[in-house]
């Protein structure tokens, strides 16, 4: 995993470090994909959601070029419930077995990451293991993410449906699974793929000498 064998932080001094930023999604570019979608040589819309993402990636990425072909599953470990309480599934012991497993992608995640050729990155951001475990990235997150989240599936949990209902944010995929570990996000990246391939691809309104659609002006 190149992002564990050559941690980007190793190739700059902390003041670098300090002085790095991340840009905010580019809204010209956003608009820019979008125009592209509306000359591809389909309905207006017709590949649903999957256009607003592409925008949205293509304004992270700051170009209309838009590039994912290296992908990536982070998958945030902790463990969930108060277990000195009682208030959960299992004991912490499960949590940190199955990071272990995770970090040798030997779980749900990794072998169908496996299938579609995205890697897994597991991060310990609370599981309580006093040493650090081989394979997995021993961080915490800084907030205000969510212009560069994608939801990608409304798991059978509750509370995943209040954390959406929270950030206002619609999972792509509701298909009621269960199985975690981020295996919603393998899922996205292979239907990004192929609403991608309409865009990179595309043989616009021009190519086959037919108008373009138009849309509707609310006035």
């Amino acid at each position: 995993m190149e992002c564990l064998e050559k941690p980007i932080w190793n190739r700059y001094t902390r003041k670098e470090l300090e002085k790095l930023t991340v840009k905010a999604p580019d809204e010209k570019i956003c608009k820019k994909v979008l125009d592209n979608l509306d000359h591809v040589a389909k309905p207006l819309d017709g590949l649903g959601r999957f256009e607003a993402l592409a925008a949205q990636i293509g304004a992270i990425q700051r170009t209309e070029n838009i590039d994912i072909s290296r992908k990536a599953v982070i998958i945030m470990c902790a463990d969930n419930g108060i277990v000195a309480e009682g208030i959960s599934q299992s004991g912490q012991e499960v949590t940190l077995a199955v990071v272990k497993k995770m970090a040798e992608k030997k779980t749900s995640v990794g072998k169908m990451a496996e299938t579609i050729r995205v890697d897994t990155i597991p991060v310990d951001i609370g599981v309580n293991h006093k040493s650090k475990i081989p394979g997995v990235l021993n961080k915490r997150i800084c907030p205000g993410t969510k212009d560069y989240l994608i939801p990608s599936h409304k798991g059978k949990e509750p509370a995943m449906g209040r954390l959406a209902k929270e950030l206002n944010m619609e999972p792509v995929i509701d298909a009621n699974m269960a199985l975690g570990e981020g295996t919603g996000a393998v899922m996205m990246f292979s239907l990004l793929d192929i609403a991608l391939s309409v865009y990179q691809d595309r043989t616009t309104f021009s190519d086959i000498n037919i108008e373009q659609y138009e849309r509707f002006s609310h006035r």
